[in-house]
């Protein structure tokens, strides 16, 4: 799109009810009791916080970085800081017949005497100069001396603005107060040749007098649009009506890529170089930079990034002239801890504003380049890095009303496809998938916080970071069902939920003790990703697609083998230990084929580690597949019967009244090991249950487990555990999404 961006060539758990759990009736009403809190188990009560008083020299660096805030946010929002008001010295300048007239920059990123030694020989001699410069120059006792000295020539103008005027704005107020032909632009940190600076200018701008820009760079272009800041432009002599035309052609209130939408504008200039820049000047770039600099700089690369739209290779180079900057400033300490939260901040936000642009891998990747910046993701791992985050993106981007963020991770996406289609009829959706596993987890995070902050609330089927989530009320659509294994110790700080929805009423107390949660918020509405298993039109495509895919014919038996991971054990997984070939023999000879699919927590371990101990594989018949394909899911939807070990995912089976084999031939070793049951396992399951690695006992288990289908402790283990997944969870959820209120839910009465 733009010329310039061209590639280089270069416990114990509680026991089932012995009685039928009564069927689940939901009602939302608004909680006249009060809340009561479960305790976590063996963990003292919280201490009462005291408010710190702060000294005097506290209060005034948290007042300091209030500031820092409020600044970066005001500019990332596109609104000025301080106001509009000039100072001058004098509104024009005389010894108007020069050819070209010196716009000296200096913000606190510039403040220098560098230009001002050369200066002292040329002003007397009548070179006009206008200084734009920041009001907070006067502060600066050295530098603000010197000016004032070059004041007192009437060839010297100064111009003190503050700092919510951009380079684009103090570039438009000088101008009309200058008559000569040509416009230098310099900072206060470059030099310039006291011997042979003005006569050689003055000699090349008069040969070339109908030139709309002259550098000394012959190479200005990339160069200059590199390092587009105003520094970028040192040297550059711009012909006076061509600048003040390109400035007005520029849309966006432009400060530190002035430069970059300049040259841009350029590719129909007339354009005159020489090769002689080191003779005559030196552009001095800066080893630091402001708050407010830093907020332009950030501001104004986001849109950038919209003006390149969809070009890739340009928004690519773009990116690259991005990290490089900043890594620069940040890898050398070159800038405080205050500004490097500021500075992970925006890098956030900038990745968030170019998502549309690219594929998920694509952004991505991009994301981990932002990360290499923040010494592999180290630095945005403390805390204050994420609180300032936070503040930041709070003020920066309003919350909008009926607009909700579904969080969920590569592994575990239930919600795309189950709940998402009915929420889009009724909410705006901010849908964000993260890596499960990823060396670049807080940068990542500060990205996502960035992506939800438009929502009212949070819904997600797994626990999220409080990096993530920090801020907004989350509710919890837990992706397990009933009452199984055991749930790893809760840290509700760490992984906040405000309100978490399960699969029957009688799970509703030991989910709330288990995390931590007050029992009025664990609420008994059904697990959504179970609605798909009613759609009989569902159920017909997936078995339709497996059976085409694996060629097996529509009248045989479809064996869902569904094993879940190990943490006690180096690879996640266990020995099968059944000969394949052995059983498949068999399952040919009953017209029956078992389809198993590794749990995502290995595949992960394999992806990484190369390393596969399962014995788990096809067999040479075909009737043992291992798919790589479809989803839990759709297998579960595809399937006859059911076989697991551990896995809550035979409680979809129950819910489809498949008939169910349990085959666990490692339960003593699993017992014993960092796992544990909620109930008594396998005792407690009402069907065959094999625990020991032979292909014939596993055969006739499945044989023979229709036999434990609609009997009356079948029917009653189902509802105990899934009695509220009817399917139409998803209706009832977006009953009870309804009775926000912006602050919260109402309260269940059940």
């Amino acid at each position: 799109m733009f010329s310039f961006f061209k590639k280089n060539t270069q416990t114990s758990a509680p026991k089932s009810s012995d009685t039928t759990a009564e069927k689940t009736t939901v009602q939302v009403v608004k909680s006249t009791v009060k809340t009561t809190q479960v305790p976590p188990a063996n963990k003292p009560a919280k201490k009462p916080t005291v408010a710190k008083t702060l000294t005097p020299a506290q209060k005034k660096e948290q007042d300091e970085l209030n500031k820092c805030i409020s600044d970066f946010s005001t500019i990332m929002r596109n609104e000025r800081i301080g106001d509009l008001t000039v100072d001058c010295t004098r509104e024009n300048l005389l010894n108007t017949d020069k050819i070209f007239t010196l716009v000296i920059f200096a913000t606190k990123c510039y403040f220098s005497t560098n230009i001002l030694e050369g200066l002292k020989k040329y002003v007397p001699n009548g070179i006009p100069v206008v200084f734009a410069l920041d009001r907070t120059i006067k502060k600066n006792k050295e530098v603000y001396s010197k000016i004032k000295e070059l004041e007192a020539y009437e060839n010297v103008a100064s111009f003190y603005f503050s700092r919510g005027m951009t380079a684009k704005d103090r570039l438009q107020h000088v101008l009309p107060r200058i008559s000569s032909k040509f416009v230098g632009i310099f900072t206060l940190r470059d030099k310039i040749n006291v011997r042979s600076f003005q006569q050689v200018i003055e000699n090349q701008l008069n040969a070339n007098a109908d030139a709309d820009i002259f550098s000394f760079n012959g190479g200005f272009n990339l160069a200059s649009t590199k390092n587009a800041s105003v520094s970028g432009l040192s040297g550059l002599f711009f012909n006076k009506n061509f600048l003040e035309k390109s400035l007005n052609a520029i849309q966006n209130n432009a400060d530190y890529w002035l430069g970059f939408y300049l040259l841009n504008q350029s590719k129909n200039a007339n354009v005159k170089c020489v090769e002689d820049k080191e003779k005559y000047w030196l552009s001095v770039n800066t080893d630091d930079y402001s708050v407010p600099d830093l907020s332009f700089f950030m501001r104004d690369s986001i849109d950038v990034l919209k003006n390149l739209c969809k070009d890739t290779d340009s928004i690519n180079l773009f990116v690259d002239y991005v990290i490089e900057y900043l890594q620069n400033s940040v890898a050398y300490k070159k800038c405080s801890d205050n500004k490097i939260a500021l500075v992970a901040s925006g890098c956030a936000i900038l990745c968030s504003s170019i998502k549309k642009y690219y594929s998920t891998e694509e952004w991505r990747k991009i994301i981990y380049r932002f990360c290499v910046i923040f010494d592999f993701d180290q630095i945005t791992k403390k805390a204050f890095i994420q609180n300032i985050h936070k503040k930041a993106v709070t003020s920066i981007i309003s919350v909008k009303k009926d607009v909700v963020a579904v969080l969920e991770t590569d592994f575990m996406q239930d919600l795309k496809e189950s709940l998402l289609p009915a929420l889009e009829k009724k909410y705006t959706v901010i849908y964000e998938s993260k890596p499960q596993y990823y060396d670049y987890h807080f940068f990542y995070c500060m990205v996502m916080r960035t992506e939800i902050q438009p929502a009212q609330y949070v819904i997600s089927s797994n626990d999220m970071h409080k990096y993530i989530t920090s801020g907004k009320q989350v509710i919890i659509l837990w992706h397990g069902l009933g009452m199984l294994k055991e749930v790893a110790e809760a840290d509700r700080v760490k992984y906040p939920m405000n309100y978490m929805v399960n699969s029957a009423k009688s799970c509703v107390e030991p989910y709330a003790k288990s995390f931590h949660m007050p029992v009025d918020k664990v609420l008994p509405l059904g697990q959504v990703q179970t609605d798909i298993l009613f759609d009989k039109a569902y159920l017909s495509s997936c078995r339709k697609s497996i059976c085409e895919l694996y060629s097996i014919p529509h009248d045989a038996q479809i064996v869902f083998f569904a094993p879940t991971f190990r943490n006690g054990t180096p690879n996640k997984y266990y020995d099968f230990g059944v000969d394949i070939e052995l059983l498949s023999k068999a399952l040919a000879d009953n017209n029956i084929y078992i389809i198993t699919k590794k749990h995502h927590v290995f595949s992960h371990i394999m992806r990484d580690k190369g390393i596969d101990t399962s014995g788990v594989k096809n067999s040479q018949n075909g009737h043992f597949i291992v798919d790589e394909q479809h989803t839990f899911v759709e297998l579960i939807c595809a399937s006859d019967k059911f076989i697991t070990d551990y896995s809550s995912g035979l409680f979809y089976a129950f819910i489809r009244d498949l008939p169910i084999v349990l085959y666990a031939p490692d339960v003593k070793s699993y017992q014993e090991g960092p796992n544990g049951f909620m109930i008594n396992y396998p005792s407690d399951i009402p069907v065959p249950f094999v625990g020991e690695p032979d292909a014939s006992l596993l055969m006739d288990a499945i044989l023979n487990s229709d036999d434990s289908v609609n009997t009356p402790s079948y029917k009653k283990f189902k509802e105990i555990h899934v009695g509220s997944c009817d399917g139409n969870v998803s209706k009832k959820l977006l009953d009870y999404f309804a009775t926000w209120d912006g602050k919260k839910f109402a309260d269940l009465t059940i």
